[in-house]
């Protein structure tokens, strides 16, 4: 098993100004599976804490983790993630299932 890699959805900022992130690769997140094709969508900024998008600092994937207080990152199994290699691109404030092939 191994975490959801995202990609940011190319076009204009969403309603409230969101940003729309497609998984790409299947995976874990602290908030359970994510399929191929799920949207997330996400409020860019700091997140205080709970599910956020980390973008890695240098090569590597966007994944979802989450700030617990104090700033602390944590990874989809909850184990800690360095501020040196991750970055917070905003909290998740919501999903939608997976597309349905035509």
């Amino acid at each position: 098993m191994h975490a959801a890699h995202l990609a940011p959805v190319h076009h204009a900022p969403g309603p409230l100004g969101l940003t729309a992130w497609d998984v790409v690769d299947p995976g874990k997140s602290p908030d359970g599976w994510h399929e191929a094709g799920e949207r997330v969508w996400v409020r860019p900024g700091p997140a205080p804490h709970g599910l956020c998008l980390l973008i890695p600092r240098g090569h590597g994937s966007p994944i979802l983790g989450m700030v617990e207080p104090g700033r602390r990152l944590r990874g989809p199994w909850g184990e800690p993630c360095a501020p040196e290699r991750w970055e917070i691109a905003g909290l998740v404030v919501g999903r939608s299932a997976a597309r349905q092939a035509a």
